[in-house]
């Protein structure tokens, strides 16, 4: 639903925290050999340890496998890649073809990675503040080095609006701010025209 969060447990006592505009669903056999899921758009894992069963997150065209830990991934359709970030624990992240040779990538505590889809890294980061990623907990839109663009893609998840750009290079320019989800999309957007002005 538009700018709500959901949390809840799954069977094997994990908790996923849901952003706004995002779907997880859950396949049968979940927690029999595997704890796997698929997910559109943005959430938190908080996941319990089992070394027999390990926890697997569809996403794009990415399968982020862990045992036990805490980690966010964004995968929305409207977006060309994926972003995973760990809070605390080890992830591993593969393309969603296991036989197409994609490397393996590894990614630790404070760890933050963007794949494209076919699985390039296009970029990672280490010993980052993941507090950044998981603002919207609490209802804030954090817009750090984000396109315009992208920025719209955001403020769409949490309020029921559509942005049309005229001018496509406007779309690129770059912003870094962060609203909260209280405040009316009109203020928003005034602090938008001005920071670009």
């Amino acid at each position: 639903e538009i700018g709500e969060v959901k949390q809840f447990t799954l069977q094997d006592s994990s908790i996923v925290t849901l952003a706004p505009k995002s779907q997880l669903s859950i396949d049968d056999e979940f927690n029999r050999k595997e704890r796997e899921v698929h997910l559109q758009g943005e959430a938190v894992f908080e996941v319990q340890s089992d070394t027999g069963k390990p926890f697997l997150v569809n996403a794009g065209s990415s399968i982020t496998r862990v045992l036990g830990t805490r980690f966010g991934v964004e995968a929305y359709s409207d977006y060309k890649r994926i972003s995973i970030f760990v809070e605390e624990g080890n992830v591993s992240v593969n393309g969603m073809s296991p036989n197409a040779g994609e490397p393996e990538l590894m990614l630790g505590k404070g760890d933050y990675a963007r794949v494209d889809e076919g699985m390039k890294m296009t970029e990672i980061e280490r010993d980052t503040d993941v507090a950044r990623f998981l603002s919207w907990r609490q209802g804030i839109i954090n817009l750090d080095n984000a396109s315009l663009y992208e920025g719209t893609q955001r403020l769409k998840r949490w309020y029921p609006v559509e942005f049309v750009f005229q001018d496509a290079e406007i779309s690129k320019y770059q912003l870094t701010t962060e609203f909260s989800s209280t405040q009316s999309l009109e203020e928003i957007l005034d602090a938008i025209v001005l920071a670009l002005d």
